[in-house]
């Protein structure tokens, strides 16, 4: 939900913001990834370019930076690789604010995986309503782009705070070791 919320938002704020029709890349960039028939679309922007996005940005350059430094270097690094290949100053900036939340997404349940779903759901979204037209209806009014952006914002934020409370890999992980037998301290001595 998050990830299909998100997308609207985030078109409506582009949309709001002007920024997609002064964006000519965006524009050229836009008309050829949904110029292929609507399955290849689906199949291709929704489900293997964001896995592998997800398996180089955070699968290996996010994890990596994660041995040796701390979530926010790693984030903020991770992200700005993964912003620097799109290439358009539009995409730049979502995909940099989407690699902070994918990559915090990732060191929540400790697994790519999680990032792997938000973002194949978000790409999806954004085929599927652009294929209905609901991005075009959307921008056919003030009120409905404005209503458009203030539900997303909510919605997201509401499940931002949701995924916040999930109990996450490392909390799983602390509780496995205070469960374990061991030495009466919640840790195991193995030596």
């Amino acid at each position: 939900m998050f990830g299909i919320v998100g997308c609207i938002g985030v078109t409506c704020l582009s949309t709001l913001a002007q920024a997609a029709f002064l964006d000519v890349e965006y524009q050229q960039t836009a008309a050829e990834m949904y110029s292929a028939p609507f399955l290849v679309q689906l199949a291709a922007l929704g489900i293997v370019i964001p896995i592998a996005e997800e398996m180089m940005f955070r699968g290996v350059m996010f994890r990596r930076y994660r041995e040796n430094r701390s979530l926010m270097y790693s984030a903020l690094w991770s992200s700005l690789f993964f912003s620097l290949m799109h290439t358009n100053s539009i995409q730049m900036v979502y995909s940099f604010l989407l690699g902070i939340l994918l990559a915090y997404i990732y060191e929540k349940f400790g697994s790519v995986k999680a990032p792997v779903l938000l973002h194949v759901l978000l790409n999806t979204g954004s085929v599927v309503f652009t294929e209905l037209g609901l991005f075009d209806w959307l921008a056919s009014g003030f009120v409905r782009i404005a209503a458009g952006a203030i539900v997303s914002a909510f919605v997201c934020s509401i499940m931002f705070v949701i995924i916040q409370k999930m109990e996450g890999a490392q909390e799983k992980k602390e509780m496995d070791d205070h469960t374990r037998p061991g030495n009466g301290n919640g840790s195991m001595d193995f030596f």
